[in-house]
C-alpha cells in the first residue's frame, strides 16, 4: 500500500513540475515575443520604407472562420523596411498607420528580454528560459505535436509561445540556433492571420532583401 501511495505521489508531483515548467517557459517566450513585436512595430511606424504596394482585391479577400464566407480585410497597404541586417514587412489600412506582420534579424546589436540577441549562446537561452533545451522541447512539443522545437543536425529552431486557442491573439517568434549560437530571430503572424493581409509583391521583395543579407526567407 505504501508503495502504491508513493507512486501516485511521485506521478502527481512530476505532473505539477511539468506543468510549472511549461507555464514558465511559455511565459518567457511570450515576454520575448512582445519585445520583438515592439521593435518590429517601431520600425514600421517610424522609419522610411524601401518598398510600398497596394494590395489587390484578391489579396485582401479571406474566408471568415466563423461564417465560412468570403470577406474583405481592411488592409490596403504593405510596406517593407530593410536595414542593419533586419527586414520588416508591415501593413496598414487607408489611414496608413503601419504595424508589423513579419520581422527577421541577424543584427547582434538588437537585444530583447533577458539580454537575448543574435550571437547569444544556447546556454544564454537556457538560462533565460529557466530550463535545458531538451526540457524546453519536451514541454512545448507535448502541446504542439512536435512543431515547437525542431532539431536538425547542428541546427535547433524554437517557435513560440504556444497559444492554446483557435484564434491566437499574438504572433509567433522563431529563434534559430546553429552550433550552439543564436543566428536569427524572427517574428510572424500565423497563416490564418496573414490571410488577406499580404501582397505577393511585398513578400517577394522582402524575401529578396533577406536573401541579399544572408538570411533565410521570412515565409
Amino acid at each position: 500500500m505504501k508503495k502504491i501511495i508513493l507512486c501516485v505521489f511521485v506521478l502527481l508531483f512530476s505532473t505539477q513540475v511539468f506543468a510549472a515548467s511549461y507555464d514558465s517557459i511559455n511565459n518567457k517566450l511570450t515576454a520575448l515575443e512582445r519585445d520583438v513585436r515592439k521593435m518590429a512595430d517601431g520600425i514600421a511606424a517610424y522609419n522610411k520604407p524601401i518598398f510600398e504596394v497596394q494590395l489587390t482585391k484578391k489579396e485582401r479577400t479571406y474566408v471568415d472562420w466563423e461564417t465560412e464566407e468570403k470577406a474583405l480585410t481592411g488592409v490596403i497597404w504593405n510596406r517593407v523596411w530593410a536595414k542593419d541586417n533586419t527586414v520588416v514587412l508591415g501593413s496598414a489600412d487607408k489611414n496608413k498607420k503601419f504595424g508589423s506582420l513579419m520581422f527577421k534579424t541577424t543584427d547582434s546589436k538588437k537585444t530583447f528580454s533577458g539580454g537575448i540577441h543574435v550571437g547569444s549562446t544556447t546556454g544564454d537561452l537556457e538560462r533565460f528560459l529557466g530550463a535545458p533545451l531538451n526540457t524546453v522541447a519536451k514541454a512545448l512539443n507535448e502541446m504542439t505535436n512536435g512543431r515547437a522545437v525542431i532539431t536538425q543536425g547542428n541546427k535547433i529552431t524554437i517557435t513560440g509561445p504556444v497559444q492554446e486557442t483557435d484564434a491566437p491573439e499574438d504572433p509567433l517568434i522563431t529563434i534559430s540556433c546553429v552550433n550552439g549560437m543564436i543566428t536569427e530571430i524572427s517574428m510572424s503572424w500565423t497563416d490564418a492571420d496573414l490571410e488577406g493581409c499580404i501582397s505577393q509583391k511585398a513578400l517577394n521583395f522582402a524575401n529578396q532583401r533577406a536573401k541579399e543579407m544572408g538570411m533565410s526567407r521570412l515565409k
